[in-house]
């Protein structure tokens, strides 16, 4: 299985808002290395920063850790807000591999493009949703 997350957090347009955001970051450095840190500015003049990190970088008990220190500001209503988008996944192929493997019942959450679809030999067992996509059916 393999995981990546962003982690992003709205620090806002004051010092003071920015330092004690800033704060909390330096706060999680044991769990996330301060070189996965990235900041800017937006239009409206706040500063965001963003960790982004992946199995690669830190184990399940890291990111759990981080999660409960999240949680925690959460409950202690930081001024700031942030937000987590990720994607995980148990089993990647590349395209290549894909078109190699027999029995595509072994991927219960597959979705392909119409190209890969036939270049499978277009197969009942996926079919085209409502974006184009060709899903897997389970059976």
């Amino acid at each position: 299985m393999g995981w990546s997350y962003q982690i992003s957090m709205q620090c806002g347009k004051s010092h003071k808002a920015q330092a004690q955001c800033l704060d909390f970051l330096a706060s999680l450095a044991p769990l996330v290395p301060r070189s996965f840190l990235s900041q800017s500015i937006d239009d409206e003049g706040d500063l965001w920063a963003s960790y982004n990190v992946s199995d690669n970088d830190m184990d399940g008990h890291g990111w759990a850790q981080l999660l409960s220190k999240l949680w925690n500001a959460e409950l202690m209503q930081l001024p700031f807000q942030y937000a987590i988008a990720g994607l995980e996944v148990d089993q990647l192929r590349t395209n290549s591999e894909l078109l190699q493997e027999e029995d595509l019942s072994i991927f219960p959450c597959l979705a392909v493009s119409e190209a890969v679809w036939k270049a499978l030999g277009s197969p009942s067992t996926l079919v085209e949703n409502a974006s184009g996509k060709f899903v897997h059916i389970a059976k």
